[in-house]
């Protein structure tokens, strides 16, 4: 079942729903703080700064560069996927110290842990965007 966090498209000529614009400055947020640039504002407004970033974030991973994200869409699916990614690197500090605490296999910890982990981050995506809403 697939559910899509956003009801339209963000950015260049998206309809730019300002609870979908928030939360797509957010999860941009996370990648510009990673690539040690300056977040954006987060005030659900799909100006140049915001259609730039996403423009920016396209060129990355070597999507099509539209300026846009679009529900259901490869710019989509790689923020959400690259939100995964950062959430397992926060979490990697944490299981090396419950295997070395409790003398748990590091491998069962990380197999559990991943095969959920994308159905807790929509599901916390989805909280996150009511409550900007």
């Amino acid at each position: 079942m697939a559910i899509s966090l956003l009801s339209s498209s963000v950015g260049n000529s998206g309809r730019n729903v300002q609870a979908d614009v928030k939360l797509i400055q957010m999860l941009l947020n996370n990648w510009l703080r990673k690539s040690s640039r300056p977040p954006l504002k987060v005030d659900g407004i799909a100006g140049r700064k915001t259609i730039s970033a996403v423009s920016d974030y396209q060129k990355s991973f070597g999507g099509l560069i539209d300026g846009r994200v679009d529900p259901g869409g490869p710019t989509l699916a790689a923020l959400v996927a690259l939100q995964g990614r950062l959430l397992t690197e926060g979490v990697s500090d944490q299981l090396r110290m419950m295997t070395r605490t409790l003398g748990y296999s590091r491998d069962a910890i990380a197999a559990s842990a991943s095969s959920s982990i994308s159905d807790v981050l929509t599901e916390g995506l989805i909280k996150v965007k009511k409550q900007l809403g």
